[in-house]
């Protein structure tokens, strides 16, 4: 019987022991895999709110964009319908802008001026001409 006694004060010893090693070992191993988990997920989350931060000044910035060039085709097609012509280097200056517009998800009326400005003669009339020399 004494035997038997001891043989479990041994195995309670040895179950103390290993239970020590695995306590010792989620020490080192599991509590610093957790604290550089934590401290990613910091990081993430801070990436996260600048990445956001970032993209709504972008899409301010391409929406004053938009808003630039939106303005600047209407102040070019004010003109050449005022003049009464337009060069065919002018015309496919003005599509090109227009092109970047409506990228921008805009159009309003910068279609119809478009169509407005290609029919436009591409010198100007006689007279001006005659009136130039």
């Amino acid at each position: 019987m004494e035997e038997v006694a001891q043989w479990w004060v041994d195995v309670l010893k040895w179950i103390v022991g290993a239970s020590a090693a695995i306590a010792a070992i989620r020490g080192w191993v599991v509590a610093p895999i957790k604290r550089m988990q934590a401290q990613q997920n910091t990081i993430n989350t801070e990436i996260s709110n600048e990445l956001q931060s970032l993209k709504k000044t972008i899409n301010s910035m391409q929406e004053d964009v938009a808003d630039v060039l939106g303005e600047r085709l209407g102040q070019a097609y004010h003109h050449y319908m005022k003049i009464g012509w337009c060069t065919q280097q002018e015309k496919q200056y003005y599509i090109d802008m227009h092109a970047r517009y409506s990228a921008h998800g805009h159009n309003h009326l910068a279609e119809k001026y478009e169509e407005d400005l290609i029919a436009l003669p591409e010198r100007p009339p006689k007279n001006e001409c005659e009136d130039n020399e």
